[in-house]
């Protein structure tokens, strides 16, 4: 009997492997570049999707392919797309599951042939949108945030790096209808327009996690607004907004104590951070784990005295290029 049950088993062990060979060949990404240029619909569900890896040859088709079946919730046969390589995404295809919650998360970063047409039917149709990360998709715009403004009311993480062909008006959409937006990436939407991103820092009051990197025309008056509304800001990157001074540290330092990372580093206007805003730090944020002032050569030993007075939970901490802090300083971080 434990012969036939080994010998059984091996059977069936064979037969899956073989399987999973196939459909590895049958899905070959090379093949697919070349011939279909579509990605195979069987990894287009699922309630976290990471197409990133996919983004040369995705299109709206695909899109639409993915927001029609998975509204339906019903048995699918899962991929994990976001693994390094083909055997490992089909390491479980065998297990059949349910999408219960719909979509949940989509990664589409770079994906150059996707527009409003095909995400804004992810958004209606998948109201369960937690995340979207549309990063680097160059005919993204405003529909788009309407669409997400209108139907992912659950929004929790939006990722829209590089997305140059916003300009504001989706963003308030987004603001007056996602209240549980809590991370946001902005970083190079160079003509996003400041008075939405005004708007969106007013409305949303949950923000942990925002990054408004080379966002040049940024002020201390954003981050005012922001600091004033999202007292539960932990991460702020706002790596070449020049026009960031102490003032945007103040209000920081006043309105969001539980302050964990941040980044001011710049390669302009490095005048506009001195001891003054090192003092507010030291002063008001003593949870500050992480902060890089790469560039901003006015700060000097005294603001990093004043820093460490209050900061003891510092970590780590960047100041390559200030060329008024000793070595000595330094050294006591």
């Amino acid at each position: 009997m434990a012969k036939t049950d080994t010998t059984s088993v091996a059977t069936a062990s064979l037969s899956y492997s073989t399987e999973v060979d196939k459909a590895i060949k049958r899905f070959d990404p090379a093949v697919l570049s070349v011939n279909l240029k579509i990605v195979p619909r069987v990894i287009c569900v699922g309630e976290k999707l990471d197409l990133s890896k996919w983004c040369l040859i995705l299109t709206d088709e695909n899109l639409d392919f993915i927001s029609s079946e998975i509204s339906l919730k019903s048995d699918y046969f899962y991929i994990d797309s976001s693994e390094p390589s083909l055997s490992h995404m089909f390491k479980t295809f065998w297990v059949p599951r349910k999408a219960s919650n719909g979509l949940t998360s989509l990664k589409v970063a770079g994906a150059k042939n996707i527009s409003d047409a095909g995400v804004s039917k992810v958004a209606r149709r998948c109201r369960n949108l937690k995340e979207l990360d549309i990063s680097g998709c160059p005919d993204i715009g405003d529909v788009t945030l309407r669409e997400l403004g209108l139907y992912s009311s659950k929004l929790e993480i939006l990722t829209m790096s590089s997305c140059h062909s916003i300009e504001g008006a989706g963003l308030v959409s987004v603001a007056e209808n996602c209240s549980n937006l809590m991370k946001l990436n902005i970083s190079r939407c160079k003509n996003l327009q400041r008075w939405a991103i005004s708007k969106l820092f007013y409305e949303c009051k949950k923000l942990e996690e925002v990054d408004i990197s080379c966002m040049g025309f940024i002020s201390d008056e954003e981050i005012r607004v922001l600091s004033q509304n999202n007292p539960r800001l932990l991460t702020l990157i706002a790596y070449d907004c020049p026009n960031i001074s102490d003032t945007g540290i103040l209000s920081l330092s006043q309105f969001c104590p539980d302050l964990d990372y941040l980044d001011l580093s710049r390669h302009e206007m490095a005048f506009r951070i001195t001891d003054v805003g090192l003092l507010a730090l030291g002063q008001r944020s003593s949870s500050l784990r992480i902060l890089k002032l790469n560039g901003c050569e006015h700060i000097t030993d005294v603001g990093l005295s004043w820093l460490a007075d209050g900061c003891r939970a510092l970590e780590e901490i960047d100041i390559g290029g200030c060329g008024k802090v000793s070595g000595i300083s330094a050294c006591n971080f």
